[in-house]
Order: C-alpha cells, then structure tokens, then sequence
C-alpha cells in the first residue's frame, strides 16, 4: 500500500516538475537575451567608428561632474572604453578643443573610479596616437 502512495505521489507530482523545469528554462533564456541586449548596446558604445559620438559624450559628461553618481556611471563607461579599446578614446579626445581635453584629463584620468590610475595610463600610452594626443603633454 504504501509502495502504491509513493507511486501516485511521484506520478502526479511529474508534471509540476515539468512545468517547473521548463519555466525555469524559459526564464534563463530571458535573462540571457536581456544580457546579450545589454553587452550589444555596451559594445557599440565602445564602437570607434563614431568617434564624434563619444566625443560628444565625454563633452556633456564635464557639466555632470558635480554628481557623484553619474560621474562614476560616466567613468565607469570611460574606464571600460580606456582599457578596451585605448585608442578610440584617444580619437575621441583629440577631436575636442584642448581646453575640454585638459578638463577630461583632470576628471577622469587623474581621478579614476575603477581601475588604478597607472592602469589606465599604461592603456592610454600603448595607442599608438598617444604621443600626438593632448593627454601626453
């Protein structure tokens, strides 16, 4: 008798599993399209072939500087940039007045938020446009 509960119990307790399993499945695949979504939109940010885009970007992100927060939301997107893809950012640099290059130097290569400042100008110097850039002065 016993053996014939057991036996009804896991019968019927199969499908809940089933559904379970598959709900989970179908969660993953989810959040692994929202992830995917998130590093496409991360890397064309990183994308070089707009420099005017990021120039414009690091631009505006010298009135924000005074919050703390999107500083570092700026920076953290700088940072990411600067250890990537070093010779993009210093494309993007170098199409802004030398005034607003210096600000740029001063706010988020002087002061870095993620990685060591050494790291960051170790990136920068390996661009091989480093030494016509206005960061190298």
């Amino acid at each position: 008798m016993r053996f014939f509960i057991v036996l009804c119990t896991i019968i019927f307790s199969l499908p809940t599993f089933a559904y379970n399993a598959s709900a989970g499945k179908n969660n993953t695949k989810k959040l692994n399209i929202q992830a995917l979504s998130l590093q496409k939109s991360y890397l064309q940010t990183i994308d070089c072939r707009d420099s005017k885009r990021l120039s414009n970007l690091l631009q505006a992100s010298l009135k924000e500087t005074d919050n703390l927060a999107t500083k570092g939301n700026n920076a953290s997107v700088f940072e990411e940039i600067i250890m990537n893809n070093p010779s993009c950012f210093i494309q993007a640099v170098n199409a802004l007045p030398s005034k607003v290059c210096r600000q740029i130097e001063s706010q988020f290569i002087h002061e870095t938020f993620f990685y060591p400042r050494d790291e960051i100008k170790a990136a920068l110097s390996s661009s091989q446009h480093y030494d016509k850039s206005c960061l190298a002065g």
